[in-house]
């Protein structure tokens, strides 16, 4: 019985024991496909990524590491995804290092992973799956998708280092980009235009250059240049003399130039030295007439750029590298932009991104000539007076009209007549063409009966080549082409390559000469590179000469080398080469080496040692240059075999300063440059106009693109030089570059028309800023309490111009800055609808008068209301 008992309870046992292998295997066995790590348990932690995502994810952990869900983790980077979970695949894209967007695939059918060029096997143990999501292990991310995120399990945390290839942190850029650009427009709205000052004489600048041979013999030299106004026109004077013969008088040059406005058919007057261009065009002293602009169109025409890849595509737009526009496709699917498109070459390019990551490009180059005018609109310049140099003693009549007969095409007419023609010298006629024949190709043709016939072809491959042709027959006209030229044709060549990372610049040119007598073709080719520490460059030239004699044709080759470079030993230390080479003689030319050496801030030291083998000849010279902001002194020691030679040269300018009575010195040159200083002034009674009683400022500094401004004199007022003449400038001012923080500029932004070889005076009314206070509450409950990060926005309604002010933790704001006029104050709405509140109220206006000390407006308060509470109260 007792043996029976035994068996009994050793049958239970067993059983018992199979039963919890069973249930045990069951807990630990995958189901359909769930890893083999032990049991696993979903827990919530934190996903960060610095600067981008913080936020919460679930995971699934088994006591050691977690499983990464990859469908949440990559719509939240915004990876291009398709997932069809009941298929058992995943596929999309995500950014290689390189920042290009690749392909990747899970197939659990097969059982791996395909992935930045790579293919890796599935194990059991290595992801988790069910309906909602693919989970990988953490440290396969790394192995994998070459995403380096780690578990902080003290922190709860999964941690991602940036990526800035990430199409989230793109978009996060494009955002801020955007906002940029709009407060950058907002805040050109108020823009207050000085109109252009016209003076019945106005003083300006003196350019001077004094030159000497101390040593080595020869007369001392000098030369100026004055500028200034002169009956509201510009007057330019300019002589030259030397020590042995005094002053000059034949070299005495002046122009005087007037500029209309808003002259339609008259826009220019010259007297004095007048250039006409053109097929015929000549130097004279003279009178010169024209309708063409006073300064080079920029603007030729507007183009529309639309296209349609899909509903809700962020679309960019950008001219140069540079963010012009940006939209968002509406429900068409579609964006439409109106490009403005600038002479010279402009890149165009759309950048369109999809809203699952998508990302296509758009690329247009434009070249727009500088001698294509707009459609229909005539340009014309006529000219009468006495030629120079060996035709000093004739006068001459020409006129030039052109036509822009189609956008890509403007024609023309030329006359030239002389008044006192010599014998058999007759009138000579120019019809010229332009054409744009494509985006990249321009092409431009002339014919003058009895004179020439040319033509121009250029075409540019951006970024690869650039190829440029021209071709002249000459007619067998004595005044116009005394050398008895027949023809003339040139080729020209050059491609910025890049090879295994460096950039070899090839250049090559071809030209052939042909006369009644002789003929030659010139060949120059070469290249540039860089392989640090040595910047190489190589020039060849190639020219055969060809006789026409009583023995026949007698030809004459020469070919020759140069190598130029540089080698950088140092920061500071760059030592120059060059070596030439003839190959006729089989023999350098010519080999030397030169260095710089910067001696202190305003000076510096230059060595050259070159060797003549021909010659059999040394020659060193020792250059010092020395500059202060006023004077620019030159000085060369050469001595070449036993001859010596010392030569000094000093230059500078001098303008004078009307509004503020005072001369400036420059070691550059000043005339026909503008100069404009920014004047502050206290206005007190602010009616925008300096009173005889209100007091000059001090230390107001702007922005004007292009040139940086420097305080002069004991009030410390900034001076902005070299500005191009009658061209507009915007001028940015600084409104916190005041010692008093109290103060503001009564307006920000100036446009202004600069005169040449004067100081343009841009006052500025300052006005005591007024100062607002108030809080941002919500209601909570049957209280409220103080909202921080609130955007309280102020607008201007007298200048249609936006502040922007953000309440502090408790609720409260601040802002010292208002200007005199008529307030709207108002919270964001778009911040205030997305956390689900509304306004009470919706605005408040007010007004700030212009009194001294400013006012302070206090107590603007604004309560944000629950939705849901205003819509249940309905």
């Amino acid at each position: 019985m007792l043996v029976v008992l035994k068996n009994i309870k050793n049958r239970l046992l067993g059983s018992l024991r199979l039963l919890a292998v069973v249930c045990l295997v069951l807990l630990i066995m995958p189901i359909a496909g769930t890893a083999q790590t032990g049991m696993l348990e979903e827990i919530v932690v934190g996903f960060e990524v610095p600067k981008m995502i913080n936020q919460d994810i679930f995971v699934q952990y088994d006591g050691s590491t977690v499983f990464v869900p990859i469908i949440e983790v990559f719509s939240t980077l915004q990876f291009p995804l398709q997932a069809d979970l009941a298929s058992d695949r995943i596929s999309g894209q995500m950014p290689d290092p390189t920042g290009e967007m690749v392909k990747f695939l899970i197939d659990l059918t097969r059982f791996n992973i395909k992935a930045l060029g790579t293919e890796r096997e599935l194990l059991r143990s290595d992801y988790y799956l069910d309906d909602r999501d693919f989970y990988l292990r953490i440290d396969l991310f790394d192995e994998i998708f070459g995403m380096k995120m780690k578990f902080d399990f003290s922190l709860l945390r999964v941690w991602l280092p940036l990526n800035e290839e990430y199409p989230v942190y793109q978009k996060l850029k494009r955002g801020k980009a955007h906002k940029k650009m709009a407060k950058k427009k907002e805040a050109l709205r108020d823009v207050h235009i000085l109109p252009r000052e016209r003076s019945y004489a106005a003083g300006g600048a003196l350019d001077w250059r004094i030159s000497a041979n101390p040593i080595g013999g020869g007369s001392q030299h000098y030369n100026f240049d004055l500028g200034g106004l002169l009956l509201g026109g510009d007057l330019m004077l300019g002589g030259a003399g030397n020590s042995q013969t005094g002053f000059e008088s034949e070299q005495v040059d002046y122009r005087w130039h007037y500029f209309f406005n808003e002259g339609k058919y008259l826009t220019q007057v010259d007297v004095g030295r007048v250039f006409m261009l053109g097929a015929l065009g000549r130097s004279m002293t003279g009178l010169r007439l024209t309708n063409q602009p006073q300064v080079r169109r920029k603007y030729f025409r507007t183009i529309d750029l639309s296209g349609a890849p899909g509903q809700g595509w962020e679309v960019e737009l950008y001219i140069d590298g540079k963010l012009a526009d940006f939209q968002t496709t509406d429900e068409s699917g579609q964006y439409d932009f109106n490009v403005d498109v600038f002479y010279g070459a402009s890149n165009v390019e759309v950048r369109m991104y999809g809203p699952n990551g998508q990302m296509k490009t758009r690329y247009k180059h434009y070249r727009i000539p500088f001698n294509l005018i707009p459609q229909h609109q005539i340009e014309y310049t006529t000219a009468v007076g006495q030629g120079l140099g060996a035709e000093s003693d004739q006068a001459f009549a020409q006129s030039t009209v052109y036509y822009g007969l189609l956008p890509q095409v403007t024609t023309g007419l030329s006359v030239d007549l002389p008044l006192k023609p010599l014998i058999n010298e007759k009138p000579l006629y120019s019809f010229e063409t332009t054409v744009q024949a494509a985006a990249n190709l321009t092409m431009s043709g002339t014919l003058s009966p009895n004179n020439r016939a040319e033509i121009d072809a250029n075409f540019t491959w951006p970024n690869v080549a650039s190829l440029g042709a021209h071709a002249t027959v000459l007619s067998d006209n004595v005044f116009t082409n005394p050398t008895r030229q027949k023809s003339r044709w040139q080729v020209s060549l050059s491609s910025p390559l890049k090879i295994f990372g460096h950039r070899l610049g090839l250049r090559y040119n071809i030209s052939h000469n042909k006369f009644a007598a002789s003929s030659n073709t010139s060949m120059t080719y070469g290249f540039n590179t860089s392989i640090k520490p040595i910047h190489f460059n190589y020039v060849g030239q190639y020219i055969q000469k060809q006789v026409l004699t009583g023995a026949g044709n007698q030809a004459q080759k020469e070919m020759s080398s140069k190598i130029m470079g540089s080698i950088q030993l140092h920061r500071k230390f760059r030592p120059q080469f060059h070596f030439s080479y003839d190959h006729t003689l089989n023999q350098p030319v010519r080999y030397g080496v030169m260095f710089t050496q910067r001696l202190w801030r305003s000076a510096q030291l230059t060595f050259s040692y070159e060797r003549n083998p021909l010659a059999e000849m040394n020659s060193i010279s020792v250059d010092i240059h020395f500059f202060t902001d006023f004077i620019d002194i030159s000085s060369r020691t050469q001595v070449a075999g036993d001859n010596v030679t010392i030569t000094q040269q000093q230059r500078g300018s001098i303008r004078y300063d009307q509004n503020h009575k005072r001369f400036m010195f420059d070691r550059r040159r000043s005339v026909g440059y503008g100069s404009a200083v920014v004047t502050p002034f206290l206005d007190e009674n602010y009616n925008g106009l300096k009173d005889p009683t209100e007091e000059n400022l001090s230390g107001l500094k702007a922005k004007i693109t292009g040139v940086g401004g420097r305080p002069r004199g004991g009030d410390r007022v900034y001076y902005y030089d070299r500005l191009r003449p009658y061209d507009e400038y915007l001028v940015q001012i600084d409104k916190y570059s005041l010692d008093d923080p109290t103060l503001r500029p009564s307006n920000e932004n100036y446009k202004v028309t600069l005169n040449p070889s004067v100081v343009t005076s841009i006052e500025v009314p300052i006005v005591t800023a007024s100062e607002i206070s108030g809080s941002v509450k919500r209601s909570v409950g049957s209280g409220t309490a103080g909202v921080g990060g609130i955007r309280l926005m102020l607008l201007n309604i007298s200048k249609d111009v936006l502040t922007e002010v953000m309440t502090f933790t408790d609720g409260d704001y601040y802002y010292m800055g208002l200007l005199p006029g008529s307030y709207r104050a108002y919270l964001d709405p778009e911040q205030i609808s997305r956390a689900g509140y509304r306004s009470e109220p919706e605005s408040i206006e007010f007004d700030i008068k212009p009194i001294v000390g400013g006012e302070v407006i206090e107590d603007i308060n604004f309560l944000m209301i629950p939705r849901e509470s205003t819509d249940s109260g309905r």
